[in-house]
């Protein structure tokens, strides 16, 4: 899919998912969720991301946990859209500086593992990077967040139970 100024998504997606992991710790940290994550996954041709969070059982309801992350996404939409373009433009520079830092060899087993082969990856990457303006990033997440006409939801939920402490006795004393 290709988007104004010719960039294609899939050379936009690490670099959107940079973003949204940085301020997803800053805007939920004081939920005190176990564990936060924003990755993407390409899986037969459909590319999407996806936000993991993590808690113990009795802490908090799984309805609170998607309610966090609906308000999370709203949230991320006004952080966007009051972005100006020199922060974006850090953005650039710091995801830049730790593709940098990836070693290449890395970058290329990785090619190799995925049967992509694709040894030149990283500097259509680069290229590709310059070209994206924040506005497209607006509209990107616009059309792909809550309410958008490419938003598709899929919320798996699992849950543990506390054990009871007369089972936890039980098991100590066998």
């Amino acid at each position: 899919m290709k988007y104004a100024n010719n960039f294609d998504i899939k050379w936009f997606f690490p670099f959107f998912q940079y973003i949204i992991q940085d301020s997803l710790h800053a805007e939920l940290a004081d939920v005190n969720f176990e564990y936060m994550l924003c990755d993407i996954e390409n899986v037969n041709g459909i590319l999407g991301y996806f936000i993991t969070i993590c808690t113990q059982a009795d802490k908090y309801t799984t309805e609170y946990m998607d309610q966090s992350i609906e308000k999370y996404l709203t949230s991320f939409k006004k952080i966007l859209n009051e972005m100006s373009e020199e922060k974006f433009d850090s953005y650039k520079k710091s995801i830049k500086k730790n593709w940098d830092i990836y070693c290449e060899v890395a970058r290329n087993w990785n090619e190799i593992m995925k049967f992509e082969y694709m040894f030149n990856r990283f500097e259509k990457k680069k290229l590709a990077l310059e070209d994206i303006k924040v506005d497209e990033i607006r509209k990107w997440f616009e059309e792909h967040t809550l309410n958008g006409k490419n938003f598709r939801k899929l919320s798996i939920q699992m849950a543990g139970t506390v054990p009871k402490k007369e089972e936890v006795n039980e098991e100590s004393s066998e």
